[in-house]
């Protein structure tokens, strides 16, 4: 367990994939993420967007709708 002062903000990598790096540093950290926790980390997203009226280009929002498209495959 590295400690209760480690926070996430300071080990990320903008270069790899962010969940793996979420879950890695719950389990180093005893952290508990219940069932559905990627789901509310979406909607939190969403709302942080919204309110702080992050405008999303074209070409950004057309990959994100093939991505999740492809998930409901």
């Amino acid at each position: 367990m590295k400690g209760y002062d480690d926070e996430f903000e300071d080990d990320y990598s903008k270069m790899q994939p962010i969940i793996n790096q979420i879950e890695k540093f719950a389990q180093e950290n005893e952290i508990v993420l219940e069932a559905g926790w990627k789901v509310e980390l979406s909607k939190s997203v969403k709302v942080s967007m919204q309110k702080s009226k992050i405008v999303v280009n074209d070409s950004t929002l057309e990959k994100w709708i093939k991505l999740f498209n492809d998930f409901l495959k």
